[in-house]
């Protein structure tokens, strides 16, 4: 689709939510909202469970609207110190920048993602590109990413270097080894699914090198629009 040509999202969707117990339809959301918030939200939760907790450095390659939603959630979340931005297009890239510069002391766009990500305890990779961006030459010995992007077999953004060097971390194993072209073309196996380590079921070594694979799952958008429903909903007539 060229959506983007005629100044649209890419991503136009509706999230329809039903009352479970009449069926009745009880509200549309805005599908690229609700999916900005849970992709960000996963992102925080393995985060949480992946990074350093004394990470100071975020990095996020991208300027659209995951960008954003991630550069607020992770700044709510934890406290960085620095963010370096990379985006392929330097003006959208310098424009993000403008509009978070609350969000940490610096703020600061980079002309190369090497610049962007040498010195990041923290990575977020929120692009559609079809070539690796990130690589594994320029990652710290310990750092943690999120892969948000490349969310087809034919998209990329993250070498083979870079596969090889992380421990793999995904949202859903069955949707990774399926839809994920970094881990596809690599041939990269998939440690375990985030929830293994939240359960306790698996530990990781957060001082090396950790990626999680994002790559989307149903129960996060019935969850994010139940959360949408139960903050905003319940205070508004049924039809609002």
């Amino acid at each position: 689709m060229d959506n983007h040509k005629q100044g649209l999202s890419s991503h136009l969707t509706q999230v329809l939510y039903f009352q479970p117990s009449t069926g009745a339809l009880l509200a549309v959301m805005d599908g690229e909202s609700i999916t900005a918030m849970r992709t960000a939200a996963a992102s925080v939760v393995a985060t949480k469970y992946l990074a350093k907790e004394d990470s100071k450095v975020l990095s996020i390659l991208g300027a659209g609207v995951q960008a954003y939603s991630h550069a607020k959630a992770l700044t709510s979340s934890f406290k960085f110190d620095k963010i370096f931005i990379w985006n392929r297009t330097q003006s959208t890239g310098e424009k993000f920048c403008e509009e978070i510069k609350h969000l940490a002391k610096v703020v600061k766009f980079c002309p190369s993602t090497k610049e962007a990500v040498c010195d990041a305890d923290v990575i977020v990779t929120a692009t559609f590109s079809s070539t690796p961006i990130l690589h594994g030459q320029d990652l710290k010995e310990s750092v943690h990413i999120n892969s948000v992007g490349a969310c087809t077999p034919h998209l990329r953004e993250l070498d083979d270097r870079c596969m090889e060097l992380c421990a793999v971390i995904a949202d859903s194993r069955v949707s990774a080894l399926a839809e994920s072209g970094d881990i596809i073309s690599a041939k990269k196996e998939v440690l375990c699914e985030v929830g293994n380590i939240i359960n306790g079921e698996v530990e990781v070594n957060r001082t090396r090198r950790t990626l999680f694979k994002s790559l989307g799952i149903a129960v996060e958008d019935v969850t994010a629009a139940n959360l949408v429903w139960e903050k905003v909903g319940k205070q508004q007539p049924v039809g609002f």
